[in-house]
């Protein structure tokens, strides 16, 4: 159905200060739906917790690159209505910083974070008070200056404060007057904000979206007024949002919702509030701007307005949350809820299935498939679920990072936190021009470095972006890694594209997969809402017929087969994967010809254009790739694919 009409939510505009001095302040930029949303959350304690209990902190360690520089993931300093900060470790003369991340990828943070940036350049010039500097930027992120001095709630707890202290801080007082009234901003001077280092530094220079009784504490400028109104906020300990660190009592000031919406990044519902009071806000209402956090609406008849383009299996499971029952989703789609509450991003952690069991199967490294298909060996079917990268003594060795980086270019490794027995690592380059993100997982025995080539013949021919290369499986106990038929890797994919998204700041996403590693990539293309192209080289339909073709041909009893996959904790059952259709997902399906693979197992069918080559199979990223190099014909299909 059609977009509800925006004269649906009451903006009060009435009695409000005039705003034509304030046209070009730096004030947060939202739709009227944003707003309705920001002005539920902020009138209920409850709604806030929700907001908060969503949020997913960055583990300490965790490989990060903002705005071009890579750098560390530290302990959590503190956190707010907006975001969470930690400390963190730049690579470039290891630099302590404090990195703050907002809590979701939402529109009105991204905006309040635009915002600090520039009120914290703005500050410069008044003296009274200065910001932490920001020292790099992405749209959910800000590297800053990280500031050790006393906060103004210790200096208080502690006993008081100097009288030079004082009066500066009526200083500071006119300053946040000053804002008011020239910027339409409303700065948060709350004592866990202000620390003194020889001045009075304001630790987060983001605007505060309700300007609640700063107004009039500004304007009386004066030192025991303020302790007067911020006297609750003074307590020990790092700071937090009041809902959480201490819950109103009171009745919420919410009235009864008359529209919900499903915030895809938080994975829940939220009431927009009916009637939102605009000049309690710092914030301008603004219809251009983007929406991208909310993707359903629904009213109180029940009628429901859906984003185009939103994957059927999203709106299926924002269904099943409305009423409150797991998703029954018959699509492939619902193995991704074996993503468990991940340390990296909050993508479809709701879908509600338990995780595949990890697997016990003992294999044996083999060379070639056909090895394993040769009489009179050691090995069984059960080895081609080996995952051991492929080192082959006759070659040289492959590098371990693309060749050829651009100026300004960085390159490193990363593991993404996964569930236990499970691994994702990670090859990263982040070559400036581009926030499209390109993530390749190759097939059977590939390592990161079997990507290498084809990276860097892209970024030979120009093309920027974050790539990232994945090399996805589980461990048995011996610590031997398989591939489990897209059991875990569609999961762990989803990992690394939840990690992409929030740490390496890809915006759009072009997934590349080969042979077996197609298997997850079809699935995940299916339901990410971020993944617009899709290119799948040597895809196989059938996977696991590649097992009963080898077991067939040993003098295995299909059951027996079977058997020995269940007693494995394998897939034990021939799954079918087809090319995904969706709205606005583009596919090029690159196809070896002869290609012995795809005859036994299939090739996918589905809306695909494809492109014959001559070449080994999964020709793209092959252990040997550095040395045969990736055919011109592949290279060229998808060129179009990987551009911004």
């Amino acid at each position: 159905m059609t977009r509800p009409p925006v004269g649906s939510i009451v903006i009060d505009e009435t009695g409000g200060p005039d705003r034509a001095a304030a046209a070009s302040a730096p004030r947060p930029r939202v739709t009227a739906r944003q707003l309705a949303l920001v002005s539920a959350i902020t009138k209920s304690p409850e709604l806030k917790r929700r907001l908060v209990g969503a949020t997913d902190a960055l583990q300490a360690g965790l490989r990060l690159c903002v705005g071009g520089e890579p750098l560390t993931s530290g302990a959590i300093l503190g956190s707010g209505l907006v975001g969470v900060v930690s400390a963190g470790t730049l690579d470039r003369g290891q630099r302590p910083v404090a990195l703050k991340r907002a809590r979701a990828r939402l529109a009105f943070f991204r905006e309040a974070l635009r915002v600090e940036r520039a009120v914290a350049s703005s500050l410069v010039e008044l003296g009274p008070l200065r910001a932490a500097d920001v020292l790099f930027a992405g749209d959910h992120t800000l590297v800053k200056e990280l500031v050790t001095a006393p906060t103004l709630a210790e200096l208080l707890v502690r006993g008081g404060l100097e009288r030079a202290q004082e009066r500066a801080l009526e200083g500071v007082l006119e300053v946040v007057r000053f804002g008011l009234s020239s910027w339409g901003v409303a700065l948060d001077v709350s004592p866990k904000n202000l620390a003194w280092h020889d001045e009075w530094v304001l630790l987060d220079a983001g605007p505060k979206l309700r300007v609640g009784d700063l107004a009039r504490v500004a304007e009386l400028r004066s030192f025991s007024a303020y302790v007067d109104a911020y006297r609750a906020k003074l307590s020990a300990g790092p700071s937090a949002p009041s809902a959480v660190t201490a819950p109103a009592a009171g009745e919420e000031l919410l009235e009864a919702p008359e529209r919900h919406v499903f915030v895809r990044e938080l994975w829940q519902w939220f009431p927009l509030d009916p009637s939102v009071d605009a000049h309690s806000f710092s914030v301008d209402v603004d219809e251009s701007m983007a929406s991208d956090e909310i993707v359903i609406e629904r009213d109180a008849r029940g009628v429901v307005w859906v984003e185009p383009g939103t994957p059927h299996a999203i709106q299926e499971a924002a269904e099943a949350a409305w009423r409150g029952v797991p998703s029954t989703s018959p699509a492939r789609g619902p193995s991704l809820a074996a993503v468990a509450r991940t340390p990296t991003g909050r993508l479809y952690r709701a879908l509600g299935a338990a995780p595949p069991p990890l697997p016990a199967a003992l294999v044996r490294p083999y060379r070639h498939w056909r090895d394993v298909l040769a009489a009179g060996t050691e090995h069984t079917a059960l080895d081609l679920h080996c995952h051991e990268p492929l080192a082959d003594p006759s070659l040289p060795q492959a590098p371990r990072a693309p060749e050829g980086l651009p100026r300004g270019a960085t390159s490193f490794r990363a593991r993404v936190p996964t569930p236990a027995g499970t691994f994702a690592e990670l090859s990263c380059v982040v070559a400036p021009g581009s926030d499209r993100a390109i993530v390749l997982v190759p097939g059977f025995r590939a390592g990161v470095e079997a990507t290498h080539a084809l990276v860097s013949a892209l970024l030979a021919r120009g093309h920027a972006g974050v790539f990232v290369s994945a090399y996805l499986g589980a461990r048995n106990p011996d610590g031997q890694a398989l591939v489990t038929g897209g059991a875990w890797e569609t999961p762990l994919l989803v990992h690394v594209l939840d990690y992409t998204v929030a740490c390496l700041e890809g915006r759009s996403i072009t997934l590349v997969a080969a042979s077996h590693g197609a298997a997850a990539a079809m699935e995940v293309a299916a339901l990410h809402p971020l993944v617009d192209r899709l290119v799948l080289d040597s895809p196989l339909a059938r996977p696991l017929e590649l097992y009963f073709h080898v077991a067939r041909a040993r003098g295995q009893a299909l059951e027996q087969a079977r058997a020995e996959l269940r007693e494995g904790q394998l897939p034990a059952e021939v799954a079918s994967y087809a090319i995904p259709e969706r709205e606005g997902l583009e596919v090029l399906a690159l196809r070896p010809v002869p290609d012995l693979l795809t005859d036994v197992c299939g090739f996918p069918e589905g809306p695909a254009r494809v492109v014959e080559y001559a070449g080994p199979h999964a020709a793209t990223m092959r252990h040997d790739a550095h040395v045969r190099g990736v055919p011109e014909a592949c290279i060229a299909a998808l060129e179009p694919l990987v551009a911004r």
